[in-house]
C-alpha cells in the first residue's frame, strides 16, 4: 500500500496555514476512498493528525465520524462523499471547553537567589553580604463571555523576602495586591475591532500585608478592543471615568477623589516577524520558530482626579512592560521579566521603578 501521495497531500495542507481546513480535507478525502475503503494504516495518520491537533476545530467532529467508519469496517466500500449522511457532531474534550464560557488560567512564579561572601569581602571589595531572597507571584485570571455579556476577572498575589546573614530584620523586595473586576456589554463589534460598555470596573492595588498605601477605584466607560487576524496580538483602551479612595501612608488618611481613568493594554506574540525577518535576510524558517514563544505584554494605568485640576502632574499613572519566553510547546513553562514604573500623582511624588525577573508555570 503506497502511503506517500497522502503524506505529501497533508503536508502540504499543513503549510499554508498551519491547520487543515475542510477544503484541503476533501482531496484527502478522496485519495483515501479512491480503492473504495480505509485502510488500517490510512486510520493510524488520520487519528495521528488528529492528536497532534493538525485539524481546524470545526472540521474535527467530522473527521472522527470518518475515521470512526474505517475502524468499524475496514474492508467495506466507502459509500460515495454525495451520498454520504450527514455526519453526528462529536463532542470532543476540545469542543466541550471552548463551548464553556467560562476560561480559566492560573500561573505562580518563583525567585530564588543566594549570595555568599567570605567575612573579610564586605566593605573591602564590595557592599555585598551573605544573603538568600525568596520571591514569589501568584496570578489568576478567570474570564466569562457568552453572548454580548461579558465578565473579567484578575487576581495578582506578590511577596518576597531577602534574609540577610546575622540580620535579624528581613527585608521586604516584593509586597502587592492587585484585584481588577470588569463587567461589561459588547454594543458592537466589526471586523477586527470589539466596542464595550463596562458596567462597573472595580480596581484595587497595593501592600498584601497592610492597607497603608493601597487604592481602591470603581469606574465605567467604553471600551475599544482590536484584535489581530491571526488571534495572537491584542490591542485595547478602556476611557471613563470614577471614584478612587487612597491611604495616604504618611497621615494614615483616605482621600476620595472624583475623577477621570485612562487603561491602554496590549499583548502580542512575536511570531508575526518570522515572516519579515525570513524575506528580510533569507535565513529558514525554521531557524525564527522561536520567536513563536516570545510574547510581550503592556500596561499604561492612569487616573486624574478633575477636582485638583486637569494637570499631568496631578495624574496618577503605573506603567508595567513585560516580556516572556515559553520554553515547551504548550506555553507552560516560561522565563520573564517585569518592569515597572509609577507615579502617584501628588504634590511630592516622584517617578520610581521596580524589576524583576522570573521562572513560572501555569496551569488551567
Amino acid at each position: 500500500m503506497e502511503l506517500q501521495p497522502l503524506r505529501q497531500m497533508m503536508t502540504q495542507a499543513l503549510q499554508n496555514d498551519q491547520k487543515i481546513n475542510a477544503a484541503e480535507f476533501a482531496p484527502i478525502k478522496a485519495e483515501i476512498l479512491k480503492d473504495q475503503k480505509i485502510s488500517p494504516e490510512e486510520n493510524q495518520m488520520l487519528m495521528d493528525a488528529l492528536t497532534q491537533g493538525q485539524f481546524e476545530g470545526s472540521l474535527v467532529p467530522a473527521v472522527i465520524s470518518f475515521v470512526s467508519q474505517g475502524l468499524q469496517t475496514p474492508a467495506q466500500p466507502a459509500a460515495p462523499a454525495a451520498e454520504a449522511p450527514k455526519p453526528e457532531a462529536v463532542k470532543t474534550p476540545e469542543a466541550e471547553k471552548k463551548a464553556s464560557p467560562w476560561k480559566k488560567e492560573y500561573s505562580i512564579q518563583g525567585n530564588l537567589n543566594h549570595t555568599s561572601v567570605s567575612s573579610g569581602w564586605t566593605n573591602q571589595y564590595g557592599s555585598e553580604k551573605t544573603a538568600t531572597k525568596v520571591e514569589g507571584s501568584f496570578q489568576a485570571q478567570v474570564d466569562y463571555e457568552e453572548g454580548r455579556t461579558s465578565w473579567k476577572n484578575r487576581i495578582l498575589l506578590e511577596y518576597g523576602n531577602t534574609f540577610v546573614k546575622g540580620e535579624q530584620e528581613r527585608a521586604i523586595s516584593r509586597n502587592n495586591l492587585e484585584v481588577t473586576t470588569e463587567a461589561a456589554h459588547k454594543i458592537g463589534e466589526q471586523g477586527n475591532l470589539k466596542v464595550e460598555i463596562p458596567y462597573v470596573s472595580l480596581y484595587t492595588k497595593g501592600p498584601l500585608t497592610e492597607i497603608e498605601g493601597r487604592k481602591f477605584r470603581e469606574t465605567t466607560g467604553a471600551k475599544v478592543t482590536y484584535t489581530t487576524d491571526d488571534k495572537q496580538g491584542e490591542y485595547s483602551v478602556k476611557v471613563g471615568a470614577g471614584i478612587q479612595q487612597t491611604n495616604d501612608p504618611a497621615t494614615r488618611q483616605w482621600n476620595n477623589e472624583v475623577g477621570v481613568e485612562m487603561v491602554v493594554e496590549a499583548k502580542q506574540s512575536m511570531g508575526f516577524m518570522k515572516a519579515p525577518i525570513v524575506k528580510a535576510t533569507g535565513i529558514k524558517e525554521e531557524n525564527v520558530t522561536f520567536l513563536d514563544r516570545l510574547e510581550g505584554t503592556a500596561q499604561v494605568n492612569a487616573f486624574n482626579p478633575m477636582q485638583n485640576g486637569a494637570d499631568w502632574a496631578n495624574t496618577d499613572v503605573g506603567v508595567r512592560l513585560s516580556g516572556r519566553y515559553y520554553v515547551n510547546d504548550k506555553k507552560s513553562i516560561w522565563v520573564g521579566a517585569t518592569q515597572q514604573y509609577q507615579y502617584g500623582g501628588k504634590a511630592d511624588s516622584t517617578w520610581e521603578q521596580k524589576f524583576s525577573a522570573d521562572l513560572g508555570f501555569k496551569f488551567q
